[in-house]
């Protein structure tokens, strides 16, 4: 009986190859067929229609490529200041109204719910024929005073959103003064090409 090293054992014989009873090699399995899965679309190439420069003459630098092309487009100058003409003018007319808004609640915030109501007694002297007048604070005015503490905070938020949305109109205008600008500007600089037949 032969001797086995603990230390170093001696592997075990590799695995034999299956055969078939003929001893012939088997044919491997076949392969799965190839899963197709369907997207939902398709995905179309088509090459664009910007003519490509042409090649370098005798080491010359190549020519600039052509500018892309692009649908004609209108734009109508007259209509775009007359929107613009029409959104500074309601503008100027909310401005207005809103300073004067703003001014009233500003000069009528401390006293217009009766935070400072007051009224004047009168206290006959029969015998001199004359009276003393007091003036007293109105039971009513702390109502008001608890009234006014609420709402004033309440107005003044409205009015600043109010300034916030008016401010959000301006900048529009600005956009739409810019936008002419803009489009004057590529009108004034615009060339027409040479004139000739396209090759």
């Amino acid at each position: 009986m032969a001797r086995v090293d603990p230390i170093h054992p001696v592997p075990p014989p590799p695995p034999s190859k299956p055969t078939t009873p003929d001893g012939k090699k088997p044919s491997p399995p076949p392969k799965p067929p190839p899963v197709t899965i369907d997207p939902g679309f398709t995905v179309e190439y088509r090459p664009s229609d910007t003519p490509k420069a042409a090649p370098p003459k005798d080491g010359a630098p190549p020519p600039a490529p052509a500018p892309p092309t692009h649908s004609a487009m209108s734009v109508s100058l007259e209509q775009l200041s007359n929107a613009e003409k029409t959104a500074l003018s309601g503008l100027t007319t909310l401005v207005a109204s809103y300073t004067a808004l703003r001014s009233t609640v500003d000069s009528q915030a401390d006293t217009i719910f009766g935070q400072k109501l007051t009224w004047v007694f009168h206290d006959p002297n029969v015998e001199a024929k004359t009276w003393t007048t007091q003036v007293l604070p109105d039971p009513l005015a702390a109502s008001g005073q608890a009234f006014a503490q609420i709402i004033n905070p309440a107005m003044n938020q409205a009015l600043d959103d109010l300034a916030t949305a008016l401010e959000v109109l301006g900048s529009f205008v600005k956009c739409l003064e810019a936008a002419g600008d803009g489009y004057a500007a590529a009108d004034f600089r615009s060339q027409f090409g040479a004139a000739g037949p396209k090759t």
